[in-house]
Order: structure tokens, then sequence, then C-alpha cells
């Protein structure tokens, strides 16, 4: 067998004699060679057939073989496991080892070599058996390792032994009793060797199955405050190694007198310890004393004491087999957070086998420092017994609440009363406060503490009822704060009345407020943003995501017109937290002092305000519309523009058309299949009636031009001297106006082809027909005369009998149609923007991006060809849409699309590169680095005691106010662009000292 390209040498031998041939055939193809071998690869895989025929001249003779082509496999090395019938074995117990091995190669041989405490054995079976005269621990190895050398190796451990000790038990207590110490032996236990020895003696003194009590003599003492059965068990170690099974007796336990001394279930579970020289302990001067060391920290029971010197002496306990400590300290000692001074010449002693804490020689005084704004609280006066047994918490009435002289809260002098509850390490107080009358407020403070992190906030329970405080009422409110998970339960009723009418009501539960309702009305009118003002609100709150808030709300928005706002909304408010944020109104509205129906008003935080809706609409008797409309309001220029598509009647003339509104003025149009008309009036001029191809955006602020159903040409219109008009070749439409000092003039007007239009006899004509349009407006003593595709030439004009005489004659003629070519170039947020238009005097092209929400203006250009450079506007990515407006002599013609792009996303602010937090004793001062793009920052701040900070600043500084030392704070910090576009957070954390 071979594989793919490999070279196989082939060779015949013959009887033949002389110089005789040789014809190779490989695979039926004959090869040249005239020799006794042939060398050759085969390339394909497969079985494949060599020939060979010899030839002397007298003789031939032929021969073949075949051969198999195949590409070769990747060798796997095999795999190998070792188990032993027992891993722990006597000196000379034989151990019988089995390996068991797979090879995932097929047809591949594994071979076995096994190795003894490092040195390769004979054997190369599947078993090994083994015996260990020394004691300790041996290893075995196997190897197994397959034809192509891969191999792969298992091994164990057996660990011999010599026979095991025998473990004793014997209780040396007559009738043990609660409370009494009781003497447990285990002096009688056997070492494996008789010349051998006991080492260690490991008891579980609770029954709970761990021997967690290790002694180096044989004797333990033992006490429970429970009465019954308390099993006890011993395991021993001798100096062989070998460790005995365990073995168990059960106590059982009589009442004790001194039971009814102690509060029930204070020591619940039994502890002891071995008898004999006690540790390291603690006694203040002129106690007692084995050593003069000062000792610095006692555990007993749940106690933790702390103090600058604790002596230590020892007691005999129960029938004096053991010793136990006792520490004492004439110094303040902290016990578990609690400052506890003994009075002159009294001692507090801890007995660390009972642990129980009491005064030795007169009275001490507990207290806690609650920080700067409550001062030292003193819980209690007098002599101390405390019982502090492990496991359980005891509880204390300790009275009254006093406060240092002088302390106060929030300007006030507080009063009330506390408790003291002592549990593992630490200590919880709740206190009680009650503000003076007339104030009716009362809280509950749950406070903790302990010798490492000192006092903190655990729980507050506020209770308030009408009370005042400056222009701020609290009507009703019940309020629970769990510090530890960040958590209220509760509800409130409140009111402001120094910046308007509030009234507020609240229920909250866990961390969900699950009912919040509001009503506020703001004096003078809250400014929400650039130019859009809160007159009045009412909402609710829906926690989203993304948040929502809903309910009644009025706002304002834009530049005043006429003395009253140019958009104004009163209905539904819904509030979504987005980026940029977006606040949204829908009920009825006013654009200038007119009213929509069924509208809505939009405000993003980037400055762009869009209204909608149904309008209904007269305006001063002359032009009325039934349209929906569509208004947007940039806030930064305060200028706006509102379009309005439906049903628009400008005087008699009806029909399809627009009505618009804007910071420039009013204007509206009626859409006929060849020409269009209509009039306007600014703000701060007078009505103008105009036949110039009604593009009502004219009127318009250019910044957005809106959709259109159809773009009527603008024409351009020239007065002449005479009653003859001359028209030029190849015009599409063309325009006449008659006005006259009175009523509007009856005219006939007649083309050089012989077409003659007559005006009817009256004034308020309106005639529609597929050739022309007549209009008479009264209020400018005008007649209108618009004709389609009018012949070239001179156009007369005759006066009807009876009619005034003329004072004007106008004629307008139609533009040219606008061009607009555009493409996007660039990548990323470097973008170009080439453009080709015709060039039309008095023509200027306005570009625009738009996708959703998202507008950008890209400029203003006039010249027939260009290139605009910009970056995309903030926004999502996605496609954009370029929009031309195209204008003349300052008026817009035509909006149109021509182009589009994929923009990227919004560019985020880097993350700052560092926090600084500066400690005080009293305050925290956070302090960050500058980030790329970033304009403003969003800075969050917890303590471990459960206060929040969150806020949004333009400076790189924040102070938190009564942050002690002790305290942990941790502070995120996220950049904000000018374009409200959020970038990643930076975490420090502040540890307490």
């Amino acid at each position: 067998m071979a594989a793919p390209g490999e070279t196989v040498t082939f060779t015949v031998s013959s009887d033949a004699s002389g110089n005789p041939t040789f014809v190779w055939n490989v695979d039926g193809l004959d090869v040249q060679s005239d020799s006794s071998s042939l060398q050759w690869a085969f390339q394909g895989e497969g079985q494949h057939t060599v020939t060979v025929t010899v030839d002397d001249g007298f003789d031939s003779g032929t021969a073949s073989t075949s051969i198999e082509v195949r590409t070769p496999q990747p060798n796997h090395p095999p795999s190998v496991t070792l188990d032993a019938d027992h891993q722990q074995a006597a000196p000379g117990e034989p151990v019988t080892f089995t390996a068991s091995f797979a090879d995932p190669d097929p047809g591949d041989s594994v071979a076995l070599a096994w190795y003894v405490d490092g040195d390769r054995a004979a054997e190369n079976g599947l078993t090994l058996t083994r015996s260990f005269a020394a004691t300790g621990t041996h290893g075995v190895r196997v190897v197994a390792t397959d034809l192509s050398g891969a191999s792969s190796e298992a091994s164990i451990q057996v660990n011999v032994v010599g026979t095991a000790p025998e473990a004793a038990i014997a209780v040396r207590t007559p009738s043990p009793k609660t409370r009494k110490v009781t003497v447990l032996d285990a002096s009688g236990s056997v070492p494996a060797s008789p010349s051998g020895s006991i080492v260690s003696y490991h008891w579980d003194l609770n029954g709970n199955g761990t021997f967690e009590t290790t002694c180096a003599g044989p004797v333990v003492g033992v006490i429970s405050a429970a009465a019954g059965d308390h099993p006890v068990s011993v395991l021993v170690t001798d100096d062989s190694g070998g460790t005995s099974t365990p073995v168990t007796t059960v106590l059982s336990l009589a009442t004790s007198r001194l039971d009814q001394e102690y509060a029930p279930g204070a020591l619940a579970v039994t502890a002891g310890g071995c008898a004999g020289p006690a540790k390291d302990g603690v006694v203040p001067e002129g106690y007692p004393a084995d050593d003069l060391t000062c000792y610095t920290t006692v555990r007993a029971g749940i106690a933790e004491a702390m103090s600058t010197c604790f002596r230590r002496r020892t007691a005999p306990v129960g029938d004096r087999l053991l010793v136990k400590e006792l520490y004492a300290s004439t110094r303040t000692v902290r016990l578990n957070g609690i400052d506890v001074r003994p009075s002159s010449g009294v001692a507090i002693e801890i007995d660390t086998w009972t642990a129980e804490v009491k005064t030795i020689g007169g009275k001490a005084k507990a207290s806690v420092d609650a920080g700067s704004t409550l001062g030292k609280l003193t819980f209690y006066y007098g002599s101390i017994s405390w019982d502090l047994p492990s496991g359980k918490a005891s509880r204390f009435n300790l009275g009254s609440l006093s406060i240092t002289k002088g302390a106060e809260l929030f300007g006030l002098s507080v009063e009330g009363d506390a408790r003291l509850d002592l549990v593992y390490r630490g200590a919880e107080v709740p206190v009680t406060i009650h503000l003076p009358a007339p104030l009716d407020v009362s809280a509950t403070v749950t406070l903790k503490t302990d010798n490492l992190k000192g006092l903190r906030l655990e729980e507050v329970h506020l209770r308030v009822k009408n009370a005042t405080f400056g222009a701020f009422t609290v009507n009703d409110l019940d309020l629970l704060y769990n510090a530890a998970a960040y958590q209220f339960d509760g509800f409130a009723d409140l009111s402001l009345t120094s910046v308007g009418n509030l009234q507020v009501s609240i229920q909250v539960v866990g961390r969900t407020v699950t009912m919040f309702a509001a009503n506020f009305t703001p004096v003078p009118p809250l400014a929400l943003g650039s130019g859009v003002f809160l007159q009045h609100i009412d909402f609710g709150y829906d926690a989203g995501p993304p948040l929502t808030l809903n309910g009644g709300v009025k706002l304002t928005a834009g530049p005043p017109i006429n003395g009253t706002a140019a958009a104004a909304i009163e209905g539904t408010l819904k509030f979504v937290a987005s980026d940029p944020w977006l606040l949204r109104a829908d009920g009825n509205a006013s654009i200038a002092g007119f009213g929509v129906a069924s509208a809505y008003l939009q405000y993003q935080s980037n400055g762009m305000i869009r209204l909608g809706g149904r309008i209904d609409a007269r305006l001063y008797d002359i032009v009325s519309a039934k349209a929906n409309i569509d208004m947007w309001l940039y806030a930064p220029t305060m200028k706006f523009n509102a379009q309005a598509r439906g049903d628009v009647c400008v005087w008699k003339g009806c029909g399809g058309g627009a009505l618009v509104v804007s910071s420039t003025g009013v204007g509206g149009c009626v859409y006929t299949f060849f020409a269009d008309f209509g009039l306007g009036y600014r703000w701060d001029g007078e009505f103008k009636y105009y036949l110039t191809g009604c593009d009502i955006n004219h009127w318009a602020s250019a910044w957005d031009g809106g959709a259109r159903n159809r773009l009527a040409s603008y024409a351009r219109t020239a007065a002449v001297s005479s009653e003859d008009m001359v028209v030029a070749r190849g015009e599409r439409a063309v325009y006449f106006r008659f006005a006259s000092v009175d009523d509007p003039p009856q005219v006939t007007v007649t083309g050089p082809d012989g077409t003659e239009i007559a005006v009817p006899a009256g004034t308020e004509n309106f005639e529609a027909t597929d050739d022309h349009i007549v209009l008479q407006v009264p209020p400018e003593h005008a007649t209108y005369v618009i004709v389609r595709d009018p012949a070239p030439g001179r156009w007369q004009v005759r006066t009807a009998d009876g009619t005034p005489d003329l004072v004007a004659v106008g004629q307008a003629s139609a533009l040219p149609k606008p061009r607009v070519r555009a493409s996007v170039g660039g990548r990323g947020h470097a973008r170009t923007l080439d453009y080709r238009l015709n060039a039309v005097e008095g023509q200027t092209v306005q570009f625009f991006e738009r996708a959703g929400r998202t507008t950008q203006r890209l400029g203003t250009v006039s010249d027939a060809q260009g290139r605009i450079r910009f970056s995309p506007a903030p926004g999502p990515a996605g496609e954009r849409s370029i929009i031309a407006v195209v204008q003349h002599d300052g008026a817009p013609r035509e909006q149109v699309t021509v182009a589009s792009y994929r923009a990227p996303g919004p560019l985020r602010p880097a993350a700052t590169r560092r926090i600084a937090v500066k400690r005080t004793a009293t305050r925290a001062v956070v302090t960050w680095a500058d980030a790329r793009r970033a304009a403003s920052w969003r800075v969050v701040a917890t303590a471990d005691d459960g206060r929040r900070w969150s806020v949004r600043l333009d400076r790189r500084t924040l102070v938190l106010p009564s942050v002690f030392r002790g305290r942990t704070v941790t502070v995120t910090v996220r950049g904000v662009s000018a374009d409200q576009v959020a970038g990643p957070a930076k975490r420090q954390v502040s540890r307490g000292r």
C-alpha cells in the first residue's frame, strides 16, 4: 500500500538468457523503461495493476502485481485508565492494579509498560499485583504506546499504613447538668502499635458530624443550655499516621438551677474546648491577671470586643479539670460597634467560656457615634450583665434616647427612645424620633453597627401628617426604606405652591412605583426646552422600558404671533426616555390662533418640534381649509412652517389645495389641473393676492419644505404699459391680471388665433375649464385670467360697457422646470454631496438630510455644479434621504428626493480615563478627567448606607455631602455629547476607612 504521490519501486527477476528486453505496463498504459526495475508514483487513490513482459529473443514471459493507493489517516494516541482494588493497605498486603485502554485508530496495536515507585516493572499485561513493605504513599503508573510511538499514561497512589488505633470516651462528671461543664476523657484510646502513642484527639462536641475541635490532650469540657440528649464523638490519630473510626457517647443533661437566671434559649448549641493551659487572653490595672500583656481584640459567642488594652486571667471551670479565660479593661470597649465606657474604677469583663459581658465594681455607659447630624446617642447608663452566647441575638430595652447637647435634625431639636439588639459581631439600634409640635412628624430609624464599618443606616420608616415646610406641604406620608435592598414601600400625598399649584400622590412597593398621579400648574409657565413651555400638566407613570409618562397637558411652543403662541395644544401627554428624549401631546391644538382638531405636538430634546392633525379653519373670511396639517419648528432659530393638504377655498374658488402658517405669514393655494392660484398675508403687512404659480412655501421657513403632491410653476410678473399683451412662443401658461379702482372689471381677452375669453357679469366669478381659469377678487379690485398653452403673439383686452377704467394690467410667464441631480460619497462620518442642476437666474437650492425624526440642513447653492462636505446628523444608523428644495427669488418652488445613503450610528463620547474621589471627615468630592466629544456628564453615586445621587452636570466635579470616611461610595460617570448621545460608563469605588 502506498500514499498518493509516493514513489514505489517494482523489480522483476527472470531466467532469460542474453540481453532480454523489459516492457512495463501501468494500469493498461505502456511505460518507457528497458530495465528490470520501475519507479512509479500513483496520483489517484484505489487499486492499481503493474504488468511486465520479458523477452530474450527466444521466448517471452509476463508477470503482474497489484498495489492499493490510499491517503494515510493521522495517528491518534491511545487512551488509558488505571484502577486499584483498594488504595489503603497494610504492609505486605497485595494490591491489584488493572489498566484498560482504547485506540481510536482501527487496526493499531498498543503496548503497555508498568512503573512502580518510578522503576520499570517486567510485566506488560493489563494487570499488575504488588505488595509494599514500607508504610507511606506508593505510586504506580502505566504507559500505553501505539505502533506510531504515540502514548498516554495514568497513575494511582496507595497509602500503606499500620494497624489503626482505637478511640474510647469516658464521662468524668457525675450527673451532668445544663449550664455546667461536663468533662469528657479520651485517655483510654489505644494506638495501633504497643510502642506507639496517640498524638491528637479530634472532637465533635455539637453533634453536627464535623470534628472541628482538635486537642493535644485527651480531656475536653462541654457546656450547653439545652436539657436532653447531646451526642459527642471523638476519633484519634497515633504516631504511625493511622486514624481510628469515630466513637460516640450521648450526654443526658438535666436542667440546672442556673437556667432560671438566663434568658430562655440564649445558648441553643453545645460549646466547649480543650482542657489545660489557656490560650492568649486579657484584665485592667488592679485586676488579678495571669500576664501583663495588652490584648486588643476578644471574641466570645456573638460578641467581638475591641479596646486599647485587655488584661487576661484564668479561672477554674466545673470540677477544676478545666480552666477558662477572662479578659477585662478599665478603658472604653467597643462591643459589636457599641462604645461601652466604664466609670472610674470600673472594669468591663468578658468571659470567653460562658460568653458573658459584665461590669466589675460599678456602672458603664453604652453609646454609639451617630455622626455630625445626631451626635453621640447614649442608649444606657447602669450596671451591665449581658449574656452573649453564640448563634443567637440578645435584645435589651435600654430606655430613653438622649442626644448630645446642641444636636439637632434639619435645624430642629429631636426627642425619642431607642432599643439595642445585639447580633453576631454587631448590633442593631431601632430609634424612634419625634419632631416637636406643631410638626406631626415621626420616624423609626434602624441603625446597624459593628467594629469594622461603624454605624450605618439599615431601615427608615417615616410617617408625616399635615406637615408644612415653607411652601411645601406633606398631606399624608408613610414610607419605609430598606437600605440593604435599596427598596421603598409606602405612599405619599404632597403639594407645592411656591412655583404654582402642585399636587402629587405616590404609592411605592419594592423598587416599583405602583401608583403615581400629579397635577401641576406652574406660575409663570415652565420652560421644558428651547421654545417649549408647560402651562398645565396631569400625568401618570409607566416604568417601561422605556420610561413613559402618560396624562394630560397644555403646552405652548414658538414665538408669539399677534399676542398668541405660534403653537399650542391641550390633551394627553406621553414622555419617552429615548436619546434624544421625546415629549408628545395629543389633543386639540392651535397654530397662530387657528384651531386644529385631533392634533399632536411632539418635542425632541435636540430642538425639533413637530405638530400635526386635522384642520377645519377659516382665515379672515377669505381662505378656508379642511385638510391634514403638518408643522415643523426648529427651537434654536424659532423658525417654523405648517402645511395643510386637503380641500382649500380662496374666495369663491375651491378645490384640492394647501394652506400654510409659518413664522413669516400665512398663505392659501387652490390646485387646478394646469394652473394654481391663491393668496398670502405677512404678519407684518397686508393681504397679497397672487397668481404666480402659488408655491405656498413662499411663506415657509425653508429648512423643511414638506411633502408636495404637486408643485406649480412660480411665475414672474411684469407690468405692461398698454392694454395689449405679447405672449412669447413656447409658453405653457400665461397669467393676466386686470385691476380697477372699484369692483373687479368685466373684460374680454382675445388671442392672435381668435381665442376669446369673456368674463361674465358680476364681481365674484370663478370659472375653470380645460383651457382657461377666470377668478375675481373683490378685496383686490382685480380680475384674473389664466390661459393654457396660449398662442404666441399679441393678445388684446377690452372692457365691457359700464366697467370702470383699468388702472393696472399684469402678465406672468412660467419658469422652466428645475432639474437637480446629486450623489453621496465618502464613508463613515466624513461625507460629500456632489450636485448638478440647471442654472436659472434667481434660483437657489437647499439640500437637507432626513431620516425619521432626524433632519439636517447641508447647505444652499446656486452654482450649476459643486460639492458639499458634511457629517451625518445625530440619529440611528440606517438609510438617509437627501432632499433638494428649489427656490426662486426666495420662495420654494419644488422639493424632491435626489439621493440616499446608509449613515453610521452617532459618534459616542469616549469614556473618561480617570475618576478621583477625595474624602474629608464629612463629605466626598468626586472629580474626573475630560473625554473626547463629551459636552456634559451623567453621574450616579451610591453610598453603602443606601443613599443615591443621580445628576446631569456640565462641570467635572460633584460634591457628596454628609458622606463620612467610613462610608463606601461607588461612582459611575458617563459622558454625553452635544447631540445627547451617551458614551460608555466609567466606575470607581471609594471604600470607607
